[in-house]
């Protein structure tokens, strides 16, 4: 109702009972839930999941709900109320379990990429609605390989290259990533995992973070336009850690006055805008995400894999949680804080190649290694 808190809907239905029901939403007042919904779908269906997404770009959250069997729908936001009846509904009507938002091709609206499962009916794949600007298209234009039971998907830039691969998973089957190449992705998987026994993998839910620390970088004063009916900012990132400031003309925005989505990085303002204005948001995020698998199979429990690629290039260490966090590729010349301590550079053959406290250090291109009285260690790349 973009008042800067959060509303909670639910999905609601089973398939396997045949027992449909509405999508409920429960508005949150000042801190606390209302105990009955406040909003219902109009549609009965078997719904699994739903998700919160600004579908046409006007500043608000619209609503979209997955359904099993059925169409899926999204319900537009009118003004801090969902409509009555679907703004969009797919054409086809296969089992879809869940449902992710994303800019895969970086034209400035959001895609949908549905997970449909075959248990029951209908083909198994990983299939992509492109936004035609303020709707989705109806039918997918992009469709993965099929399978038989794909459960589970989600969004995370796993090369680091500034766009958005899609992990995908199902019951018994593997956990599958598809890297964006120019805002598509090839219909089989660049990436592929699966337990020496099938029947010990029955992903559930696949989460992108930065469990190990590796870099997390704060991105300084990002600006984005606001209006009074247009209260809803996209970050250029998402996987959010932490806000740390947001400040408009009328000087810094309290945190009550607004809220976000740490995973897919959009930030709502209640009605603090008099007019056209600008905030400007200071906040962390997770770069090198890893992945994070709830597994259905508890005898062999969830997996965590971590990310070990290098990624684009940055410059010097950053502050991460208020220890140095070295990055995988520099270049020749790296700037390294007099607050590290002392530390050694070591060459491949074990050589040392600098020592002691010097702040610039110039580098040949090779592989490193680097270790700090501060307990750093870390191998890097150094390129022309």
């Amino acid at each position: 109702d973009n008042d800067g808190d959060l509303d909670l809907a639910f999905a609601c239905g089973e398939r396997y009972t045949s027992s449909p029901q509405r999508v409920k939403l429960y508005m949150n007042n000042n801190g606390t839930l209302e105990q009955t919904p406040s909003w219902q779908s109009n549609v009965q269906s078997y719904f699994y999941d739903v998700e919160w997404v600004d579908i046409d770009n006007d500043g608000d959250l619209d609503l979209g709900c997955a359904a099993d069997g059925e169409v899926n729908l999204i319900y537009e936001n009118l003004g801090g109320s969902l409509g009555s009846s679907p703004y969009w509904q797919s054409s086809d009507n296969e089992g879809t379990i869940e449902i992710v938002f994303g800019d895969v091709d970086g034209d400035g609206d959001l895609d949908m990429v549905a997970a449909n499962n075959a248990q029951i009916s209908g083909s198994s794949r990983l299939v992509m609605y492109r936004n035609l600007g303020t709707i989705l298209e109806t039918s997918p234009s992009w469709q993965s390989v099929q399978k038989q039971y794909y459960s589970c998907c989600a969004f995370g830039d796993v090369d680091m290259d500034g766009d958005l691969d899609l992990a995908g998973g199902g019951w018994w089957e593997p956990l599958i990533i598809f890297e964006n190449r120019n805002g598509n992705y090839n219909s089989t998987p660049d990436w592929s995992w699966i337990t020496s026994s099938s029947s010990d993998l029955v992903c559930e839910e696949i989460a992108f973070a930065d469990i190990d620390n590796r870099l997390s970088p704060t991105v300084t004063a990002e600006e984005h336009p606001v209006t009074p009916s247009h209260r809803l900012v996209y970050l250029s990132n998402r996987h959010i850690r932490a806000i740390t400031t947001i400040t408009y003309s009328g000087g810094q925005v309290n945190a009550s006055d607004y809220c976000f989505s740490t995973v897919d990085g959009w930030v709502a303002f209640d009605s603090i805008f008099s007019g056209q204005d600008t905030v400007r948001v200071t906040y962390r995020y997770s770069r090198d995400v890893d992945i994070c698998v709830t597994n259905w199979r508890n005898s062999r429990g969830n997996f965590l894999f971590l990310n070990e690629g290098s990624g684009v290039v940055e410059e010097n260490p950053i502050v991460v949680n208020n220890r140095y966090e070295f990055p995988t590729i520099i270049r020749s010349n790296i700037t390294i804080p007099l607050s590290i301590g002392d530390y050694s550079i070591y060459d491949i053959s074990g050589r040392v190649v600098a020592a002691g406290r010097r702040r610039n250090v110039a580098l040949k291109p090779g592989v490193y290694f680097i270790r700090t009285s501060r307990g750093v260690q870390k191998k890097f790349v150094v390129i022309k």
